[in-house]
């Protein structure tokens, strides 16, 4: 956990334009009451970086299921009782009596789960009527090098597919491919209106 916290603080902080962008553009700064899902919060900085300045969001929840980053989250966001986390994956993660939500939030989440189809399934159905789901995700599948006859980043990636994403626990699952598949899987989800941005 401890190699991956700088990547993810920095991702988080040089993402937020974007995130920010998003949430306009589904108008969360206009909501009142709103209820946010984040799946995979980690230690919870991008979930209180991103969610803190909406005054309208009057519950945050996060899940992860790492129990020491979920601790940290909890101890981050101690003084904002909006903000509570649960140690658990998204799979078995099951909300309060009838909870549900505004908007469900996966931020380079989606690409890690065992079956995203399912995951974006659950997060429908976890939506108030009108809720929105904000999937940011990468497809590394576009990294690449040209001229490159050698296929030396092809044979890069071939090996890390092999020898590091199956015995990391928190990418043994992870689909390199999935940016171009999320509109795809966000279609047959049940979701409508859905817009990429890149």
């Amino acid at each position: 956990m401890g190699w991956n916290r700088v990547q993810i603080t920095r991702a988080a902080k040089a993402g937020a334009a974007a995130d920010y962008a998003a949430f306009e553009a589904i108008g969360l700064s206009e909501m009142e009451h709103a209820r946010v899902l984040d799946v995979g919060c980690f230690d919870g900085f991008n979930t209180y970086l991103k969610f803190a300045p909406y005054a309208g969001v009057a519950r945050v929840v996060g899940v992860d299921p790492l129990p020491e980053a979920v601790a940290e989250a909890a101890a981050r966001t101690a003084g904002d009782a909006r903000f509570s986390f649960a140690c658990s994956t998204f799979e078995d993660y099951e909300p309060e009596a009838g909870e549900r939500f505004d908007l469900v939030y996966f931020s380079h989440v989606l690409q890690h789960l065992p079956d995203p189809q399912a995951a974006l399934s659950k997060a429908c159905r976890l939506l108030v009527p009108g809720g929105f789901v904000v999937v940011k995700t990468t497809d590394d599948a576009a990294k690449l090098s040209y001229p490159d006859p050698e296929q030396v980043m092809r044979r890069l990636f071939d090996l890390y597919e092999r020898h590091v994403l199956p015995n990391t626990p928190h990418t043994a699952c992870t689909d390199r491919c999935n940016g171009e598949k999320c509109y795809t899987l966000m279609r047959r989800a049940g979701l409508g209106n859905v817009a990429v941005r890149q």
